[in-house]
């Protein structure tokens, strides 16, 4: 498996994790944590089209815009519709994704700002790929604006 192929697995298994554990979805469904013990119940796992219908169509444009960006043969058009889903997923996690204002106090739960790091990260590294940067510069400019969306996220 080639480097860009392994990439587009990543992202596409990261987003999937997102929506099996609920860490990507606008509107959170536990205020402290994932319960997964809740989540692993047989009942649950049927109940998520049903329960969370509106995101699960989210993740599943997100999925289907990363898979059809892999299937383009073109160089050009894969990294359009890369861009396409990064500022739609980032429209969706500014505006509209909680999850930074629970617990006591106010503050965020750690595992859906780890779990938005990383996605985002995969997501602009993936779009890098097609620019001809050195590698470990590329990979510091990713983590550096990866790390500045979510700050400004938790600090909105």
């Amino acid at each position: 498996m080639k480097k860009d192929q392994l990439m587009y697995v990543i992202t596409l298994f990261w987003v999937l994790l997102g929506f099996l554990l609920r860490l990507d979805y606008p509107k959170y469904p536990y205020a402290y944590g994932i319960d997964l013990i809740k989540f692993f119940n047989y009942k649950n796992l049927f109940d998520i089209p049903v329960i969370y219908g509106k995101i699960s169509i989210f993740m599943i444009f997100s999925f289907s815009l990363i898979t059809y960006s892999y299937l383009m043969p073109n160089r050009l058009l894969p990294q359009l519709v890369l861009v396409v889903e990064l500022i739609f997923w980032l429209i969706l996690f500014l505006f509209f994704k909680q999850g930074y204002e629970i617990g006591f106090g106010g503050s965020y739960d750690e595992q859906v700002a780890l779990y938005d790091l990383i996605a985002i990260f995969l997501r602009l590294l993936l779009i890098s790929q097609f620019y001809n940067i050195n590698r470990s510069t590329k990979i510091i400019l990713v983590l550096l604006s990866s790390i500045s969306i979510i700050t400004l996220k938790i600090n909105l």
